[in-house]
């Protein structure tokens, strides 16, 4: 039975909650967790003890830097949501000293769970950890298997640290990441729209599935669609003169301010203009 020489306290899983053997593969990644409270490595234990669980994890770090083991490292665990993971990772469960949204973790348990990482890697011959943010590197999350807020902010936050750190002490250095491409700038959504019109972004369901896979939001770019192929409002022009008009508000037929000018606007007309005419004309 394969445990780390950390381990302080052992307190078995049932054996419904995990699998037997490691299908044939070998350990060759870290699955950090987080317990989602401040549970003692002996309480984590007591709930991968209930037969209904359907869930356990390799070992747990409290938050006072005690290491639990729940399961053996010969077999496999039901931790991350992916048995495919498990069956090639060391998972291991760290209690939080604080709440959501970030659920920290104390310093002693982050350092506990950095000496659990060396050990790991020493006895499996793992030569660097190489976090890659996806499930391609060897230190893997829990949310990059299913959607949950597991391993936490905080302690997701430090895997990069939990990289530099393992490294170092193991004498290695991680493989370089490649630099990421610039993604393409995307078009106006105008130019989209216009398109769009054109037929280059097909039709129906298949249009708006084009679009949103391109990064454009595929209402706002129908929108524009609407407004472009939208006939322009056709504007009469006022038929009286300004002198007529003058005239007409002298007779009181657009009414007396502030009516007037709003009557005057809805016509068509300007009402400083029209208001200048008719002082010159009041002035003969």
């Amino acid at each position: 039975m394969l445990r780390s020489k950390l381990t302080d306290v052992i307190v078995s899983a049932h054996v419904n909650n995990f699998k037997i053997g490691r299908s044939g593969k070998t350990v060759i990644k870290i699955t950090p967790h987080h317990v989602a409270g401040n549970l003692s490595v002996e309480a984590i234990g007591k709930i991968f003890q209930d037969p209904n669980r359907k869930a356990s994890s390799h070992y747990g770090i409290g938050s006072d830097g005690r290491v639990g083991s729940y399961v053996t490292e010969d077999n496999t665990p039901y931790t991350s949501s992916s048995v495919d993971n498990d069956s090639q990772a060391i998972t291991i469960e760290v209690a939080n000293i604080g709440k959501s949204p970030n659920w920290e973790v104390s310093d002693q348990a982050l350092n506990k769970l950095v000496d659990l990482c060396v050990d790991i890697c020493q006895r499996y011959n793992i030569k660097a950890i190489n976090y890659t943010g996806d499930k391609t590197g060897n230190l893997t999350r829990h949310n990059m298997f299913s959607a949950t807020s597991c391993p936490g902010a905080y302690l997701q936050s430090k895997f990069p640290w939990i990289q530099t750190e393992v490294n170092r002490r193991l004498g290695a250095v991680a493989p370089t990441p490649p630099k990421p491409v610039a993604p393409t700038p995307l078009k106006s959504i105008d130019v989209i729209a216009r398109e769009v019109i054109a037929g280059k972004w097909n039709v129906g369901a298949e249009r708006v599935r084009l679009l949103t896979n391109a990064g454009y939001n595929a209402s706002q770019v129908q929108a524009r669609v609407n407004e472009i192929l939208k006939p322009p409002t056709k504007v009469t022009p006022p038929s009286n003169t300004l002198d007529q008009v003058a005239r007409d508000v002298i007779h009181g037929k657009y009414g007396n301010e502030p009516g007037r000018s709003a009557n005057l606007r809805k016509a068509g007309y300007d009402p400083v203009a029209v208001q200048k005419r008719v002082n010159e004309m009041l002035k003969r």
